[in-house]
């Protein structure tokens, strides 16, 4: 189950830019915050901790991604991390298209090794439907809504 290794690269990354979102916001101030003071416990200027709320990806149709197998082990590891434990998965399921060695562009199916659905020659090139990209990642802090993508 690939799945499980896709999930914990998807949250990886989550937990990467909420790292970034906070050293960015440090940054921000200056050198009058002390890091060790605030004990990575929040955004400096409040009480909660940053936390990411819902991560968006999408997964192209040939990319072999069962999005229910996904779902399951994004929330099994999600628990884990307290800044991910509520994190929400959104899944866009990318519809495969490609161009066939007869310039046509066609829906290709894999039960048909590929062939062109309108003409049976073969594939030449594919548009798109092997995409497995995050699109955005919302966080937020305890008292407010911040969307970081």
């Amino acid at each position: 189950m690939h799945e499980a290794t896709v999930a914990f690269a998807i949250l990886n990354k989550a937990a990467e830019a909420l790292s970034n979102r906070f050293a960015a916001e440090l940054a921000s101030m200056g050198n009058s915050v002390d890091v060790k003071a605030e004990g990575h416990e929040g955004h400096p200027h409040t009480s909660g901790k940053p936390r990411v709320v819902s991560i968006k990806v999408e997964i192209g149709e040939f990319r072999n991604i069962d999005p229910e197998s996904l779902t399951f082990a994004f929330e099994s590891l999600r628990k884990d991390s307290p800044e991910l434990k509520d994190a929400s998965l959104k899944i866009n399921l990318v519809e495969a298209r490609a161009i066939c060695a007869q310039k046509h562009e066609y829906h290709p199916l894999p039960d048909s090794y590929f062939a062109c659905t309108i003409c049976g020659g073969s594939l030449e090139t594919m548009l798109r439907g092997e995409e497995l990209n995050i699109t955005s990642i919302e966080l937020q802090h305890a008292e407010d809504n911040v969307e970081g993508r």
